[in-house]
């Protein structure tokens, strides 16, 4: 700047002598990205001057940051300083005079009327916008601060305003910022992707919503778009590559002890029959989301089909996947908007419901399959999301399917007594017509058919007339279930 040569101490008495009453601002708004992305900072002035009928006549602002993170690639002067005479220079590497920094400096003068375009009244101001390339080698979590230099620059630049009379301010109030790198797919800016992600690129591609942290182009495409929502939902659901190519950071889980999710008991009396195994939640936190990763034991049961509950999570996004090779299930539902976020009060619900057919056969044994909380890639296991978008363990205990023998349960209500035998006797003479066949295996005496014979069979093992009459289907085992602590002699 012309002026900016006067000695520093001139420059010292100029500031205290007229900057008194008034104070002049310097501040940064920050940037963020992902490695590889453009980050946008913004520097902005607030020029109060000698008073109300002061105004701003130049400025020099030399700038610097850590260059191991982010390099400039370009200037663009605010619209209120536009029609100034205006020169951005790029220094990346520290060569371009004193200091060796990298550096930036953002300078621009008028004459004023009738030289040169008006004067900028006092008042608040973008000076510019620079954008910084975020390298490729940095790390999701780096943050890089941007500083000013009192000086850079050959000739130098002096960090400072200029008021119309000439007049200069020099070390004005200071407020930097930073540039923070954010995973790809990271575009709520919580440190991990997850369903979240979905519901902010969401409202930044159809609702006008904010733009992401890290980077929303996740597919690479050059382009943030719809793709990109069906790319991020493919990654987190359906073992798709991550983001941008780009493992993310798995997401750290805080323990809450007040919280619980809860899979039920049940039991399933023969091979054609389904039942459903409810999952109770109990949330002292206020809930935006939450995922059920679960497994069974494949040998025993299969999982028919799982759903949430529709009046809890009607408009809620949600997605289910049932793996019936490992016996995983994947649930998750989770707010569609950030914008405007669905929540789930603290309570106690039935929050969603699994049912289960047996694959063990009529003839063979007991068992037990536990339906437990387990991991599944990329990130799911139990937890839920509260209203700050923290990422909650909640307490899990875990669901119990008792597979009952089978044979002789010919009425299927999960034991065998009297009532099967007068079944089996109903359905072999029809009495009355139209008795139905045995839901579960009625050939008890294993001799091929189904008579009279097999009634008397379980009503003798049911009374134990004569004593040590055989269960049915023996060698079958008996009632007694297994455990560990109890097994059964054939």
């Amino acid at each position: 700047m012309r002026a900016m040569v006067i000695v520093i101490a001139v420059f010292s008495v100029l500031f205290t002598t007229r900057a008194f009453p008034y104070v002049d601002s310097l501040w940064i708004a920050g940037g963020v990205g992902s490695p590889g992305d453009l980050a946008s900072v913004e520097v902005w002035l607030q020029y109060e001057g000698g008073g109300v009928t002061d105004s701003l006549e130049a400025f020099d602002i030399p700038l610097t940051w850590d260059a191991q993170i982010c390099s400039v690639e370009a200037i663009t002067v605010g619209p209120d300083f536009a029609t100034w005479t205006f020169q951005g220079t790029i220094d990346n590497n520290g060569t371009e005079g004193p200091p060796a920094l990298p550096k930036v400096g953002l300078s621009a003068y008028t004459y004023g009327p009738p030289i040169g375009p008006p004067f900028v009244e006092r008042g608040t101001h973008l000076v510019a916008t620079v954008d910084f390339r975020i390298f490729d080698m940095a790390s999701p979590g780096d943050s890089v601060y941007i500083d000013t230099l009192m000086q850079a620059f050959s000739p130098p630049l002096y960090l400072g305003f200029m008021d119309k009379m000439g007049l200069l301010t020099y070390a004005p109030a200071y407020a930097g910022d930073f540039i923070s790198v954010f995973y790809c797919g990271d575009c709520n800016g919580d440190g991990w992707v997850t369903f979240l992600d979905l519901s902010y690129l969401n409202d930044y591609i159809s609702h006008g919503g904010p733009a992401p942290f890290g980077s929303g182009d996740v597919n690479q495409d050059e382009v943030v778009d719809a793709d990109d929502l069906s790319y991020l939902s493919s990654y987190l659901f359906d073992g798709g590559p991550p983001p941008c190519g780009i493992d993310p950071l798995p997401c750290a889980l805080i323990s809450s002890l007040t919280d619980s999710v809860e899979i039920g008991d049940t039991v399933i009396c023969c091979d054609m029959t389904t039942l459903s195994l409810p999952i109770t939640l109990k949330n002292t936190s206020t809930l935006m989301g939450m995922t059920f990763a679960l497994e069974y034991d494949t040998a025993l049961v299969v999982c028919d089909s799982v759903r949430f509950n529709s009046g809890l999570f009607h408009d809620w996004s949600q997605e289910t996947r049932i793996d019936t090779d490992s016996g995983t299930i994947l649930m998750a539902v989770w707010t569609p908007s950030l914008i405007a976020p669905h929540h789930l009060s603290p309570d106690s619900y039935e929050a969603a419901t699994l049912w289960f057919s047996s694959l063990v056969p009529p003839e063979a044994q007991e068992g037990i399959s536990q339906i437990d909380a387990t991991f599944i890639l990329p990130d799911h296991t139990v937890s839920l999301v509260d209203h700050n978008q923290t990422v909650l363990s909640p307490t899990s205990t875990p669901g119990t399917l008792h597979i009952s023998s089978h044979c002789g349960d010919v009425n299927a209500d999960c034991t065998i007594t009297f009532a099967d035998a007068l079944y089996l006797r109903n359905y072999y003479y029809q009495t009355p017509p139209g008795s139905p066949p045995p839901i579960c295996e009625g050939d008890v005496n294993l001799d091929g058919t189904i008579t009279f014979a097999d009634a008397l069979h379980i009503k003798n093992y049911y009374y134990q007339t004569p004593p040590g009459s055989p269960p049915p289907c023996e060698p079958a085992l008996s009632l007694i279930p297994i455990t560990d602590e109890r097994r059964v002699l054939e």
